[in-house]
Parts: structure tokens; sequence; C-alpha cells
């Protein structure tokens, strides 16, 4: 199954259902939002938005990659698996 990923100024029904799942706080004026079923692009693959969507300001755009980015934990590597991982390479060879 594809997996589809779209430019930062399309808010799908699913993106709003997974900010609403994590508990994520974001407020989008309504003047900032433009309701889209299908974008230009989707229409030679006959697709369509999942649920409808809609297209966002850069404003609104930027306000929700903050909520987002808000509620994501990167993991670092330690030093040791750093090593690890440059050494990957050089244990297969020998």
């Amino acid at each position: 199954m594809a997996k589809y990923e779209y430019p930062k100024n399309v808010l799908t029904v699913s993106m709003v259902f997974w900010i609403v799942e994590k508990g994520i706080s974001i407020r989008i004026d309504k003047k900032h939002v433009s309701h889209c079923r299908q974008l230009a692009s989707q229409k030679m693959h006959k697709k369509t938005l999942f649920g409808s969507g809609f297209l966002i300001s850069n404003e609104a755009a930027a306000e929700k990659a903050a909520a987002e980015k808000d509620n994501i934990i990167i993991w670092e590597l330690s030093d040791k698996e750093k090593q690890i991982i440059k050494n990957i390479g050089l244990l297969a060879n020998t």
C-alpha cells in the first residue's frame, strides 16, 4: 500500500484526528483555511484527499508544524551506538 506525503500547506482529516488523539493543542482561525477535496496533482492518479481536507495558510502551516514538533521525542544515539554503526561495515569484511 502506498504512503502519501502532503505539502505543509495541506491539512487532512486524518492529520486532525492524529492531532486530537495526541492531545495536541492547536488553534487555526477559519480565515487561514480553505476546504479541499483533491489536489491538482492527484487528478491524473484518480486520487483524492482521504476524508477530504484543507489548504492552510503559511501561518497556519507553521502553527501546525510547531504543534506537531512539540509532541515529538527525538532519540539520540550514544557514542557507543555510533561506534557500533561505524564498525558494522568493517565487521562484514573480516
